[in-house]
């Protein structure tokens, strides 16, 4: 994606590529992902591998680590409209215990042996999302995060090459954050920006 590669006349235009931290569109564009992808190079040289724990997901390098809890979801039985539901109410119902560790299957195994059921269909009717979260968990995180840096404005997004960049044809191999087994596309952006899609897809880092 160098601005002065040979580009063919269907090749869109490598114009206004940088992103304007007032804009109000919640969707990247591909002229958003930059070429430079040096702003990542500190969280590649503390990943040195994929063993599937946190320390291989975000850099091992903190005292302490908070996990959001996608919701999972309730259909109003009126509008049809999806309703977002906290493990925390679930586990109220199946008698689970919300800790550091938990799990949703943890959540619903406990109903069942509680002799309550799991929940389906009378406290939740989708299971949460894995791999992404609602707008409004990144909205609510954005809010806390910007009051905890002196530069909210100067914020870069990784998006998992695995699925964002399926949909957006760069060349190969394409300007990518490096990371064990989790090459990411990088955008730069204002810390609220976590709300804004690349592809459907929200933000991995």
């Amino acid at each position: 994606m160098s601005e002065h590669s040979d580009a063919g006349p269907s090749d869109r235009q490598q114009t206004n590529r940088h992103v304007d931290p007032n804009s109000q569109s919640l969707v990247w564009r591909i002229d958003d992902v930059l070429d430079d992808t040096t702003g990542g190079d500190w969280i590649a040289e503390a990943l040195p591998r994929f063993d599937y724990t946190v320390g291989s997901l975000v850099p091992p390098i903190y005292t302490l680590y908070s996990r959001v809890l996608h919701p999972a979801a309730r259909i109003d039985p009126d509008t049809g409209e999806q309703v977002p539901v906290r493990w925390a109410e679930v586990a109220a119902h199946t008698g689970g215990v919300i800790h550091q560790t938990v799990e949703w299957g943890s959540l619903l195994q406990a109903g069942i042996h509680n002799g309550v059921g799991d929940g389906r269909n009378t406290v939740w009717d989708q299971e949460p999302d894995e791999g992404d979260m609602p707008e409004e968990q990144f909205a609510a995180l954005a809010e806390v995060l910007v009051e905890h840096t002196s530069t909210p404005d100067e914020c870069w997004f990784g998006f998992w090459e695995g699925r964002a960049g399926q949909a957006l044809h760069l060349p190969f191999p394409g300007p990518l954050l490096r990371l064990p087994h989790r090459d990411n596309f990088l955008v730069h952006g204002t810390v609220r920006d976590a709300v804004r899609t690349l592809e459907g897809w929200g933000p991995n880092l």
